[in-house]
């Protein structure tokens, strides 16, 4: 088995004001970026970018919050297979 580091998104260094964890690094990941955005609730100051030039995609995966308190998760119909297109006509 390989060896593997663990670490507190909390534990990690951060930069913009704490916004943007150093995961990567902290991690010791060489092969791929991977970083912790560490957004506040309603932000609505993220700006709009891409990297068309850079080849490189983004993935985004929701670490916590982002859901509705006191209550189930319950997936909205045109995430589940087999729904038809909303686009579609």
């Amino acid at each position: 088995m390989g060896d593997y580091t663990a670490k507190r998104v909390d534990d990690m260094e951060a930069v913009y004001r704490g916004g943007f964890k150093r995961a990567r690094a902290e991690l010791g990941v060489e092969a791929f970026g991977m970083q912790v955005l560490d957004m506040p609730a309603l932000l609505e100051a993220y700006p709009e970018h891409d990297h068309a030039e850079s080849g490189q995609e983004e993935v985004y995966v929701v670490l916590r919050g982002g859901g509705v308190p006191g209550q189930a998760y319950e997936a909205p119909d045109v995430t589940k297979l087999g729904e038809p297109d909303p686009l579609a006509r």
